[in-house]
């Protein structure tokens, strides 16, 4: 009899701790229940480089003799589409030119739209030949959104007016002159009007319809006959044409 009285008394506990525990579980999740925010919406800055998230850069050898350009960072919202454009704001963390040399322009998410653009007006000056604009900028909230997430808040933006030499320039400088220089690669770039400085094969290509040599002799005209020279390191005066074929 000891026995079964023991053992009942085992059940019974048993019974009433899992009652407890069941108790205990189903009022925290009722507790602890998240209601979804419909009305949250964030910004965060949208990547276009893998390897760095959140650096964005621009060079004036795509609009060749621009003194200034209107540079596009997208975004993309966290939380719900608006059936009216957005706006975002940012502030400047940290500059390495004076606030002369840029400007924010607008932050506009549009209708229905989860992305949206930052436009910035960057302005061009000869120093940037030999070295780069940087701005930082961040997100900040406003009405219409709060601030994303940390690692995507903050765009680092860079400019300058550099040509880098073609890889391939050898292979293909037959069709223009061997000499490079970048005062050469601007000539190429402005008489073919081609947008990416890099191409030489687009750019070659656009060469054999006679528009390099159209632009060297109408710089010569506006130059009183002065025709436009390389300007190598090595303080070379050749000057650009077929015509020159050897240093």
């Amino acid at each position: 009899m000891e026995t079964e009285f023991n053992f009942k008394q085992i059940v019974m506990k048993n019974i009433f701790y899992f009652v407890l525990l069941f108790l205990l579980v189903t009022g925290c999740k009722k507790s602890e229940l998240v209601q979804f925010d419909n009305t949250y919406s964030a910004v965060n800055f949208k990547p276009t480089n893998e390897e760095r998230t959140n650096f964005y850069h621009f060079s004036f050898t795509t609009v060749i003799d621009s003194d200034h350009m209107v540079i596009e960072i997208p975004v993309r919202i966290a939380g719900m589409v608006s059936d009216q454009d957005r706006s975002f704001n940012v502030e400047v963390i940290t500059s390495t030119t004076p606030p002369s040399n840029f400007a924010i322009i607008e932050g506009v998410v549009p209708a229905n739209n989860y992305e949206g653009l930052l436009k910035v007006k960057i302005k061009n000056r000869p120093e940037l030949r030999t070295t780069s604009d940087t701005l930082s900028i961040r997100i900040v909230k406003n009405e219409f959104f709060k601030e994303g997430a940390k690692e995507l808040n903050i765009a680092n933006i860079t400019w300058n007016d550099q040509f880098v030499k073609f890889s391939n320039w050898l292979l293909h400088s037959m069709f223009t002159t061997p000499y490079y220089s970048p005062n050469l690669h601007r000539a190429l770039v402005a008489a073919t009007g081609e947008k990416d400085p890099s191409d030489i094969v687009k750019i070659v290509n656009k060469i054999y319809a006679g528009q390099l040599h159209t632009y060297l002799q109408q710089w010569k005209e506006d130059h009183d006959g002065e025709p436009l020279r390389h300007d190598a390191n090595d303080g070379s005066v050749q000057c650009l044409g077929w015509e020159i074929t050897t240093l």
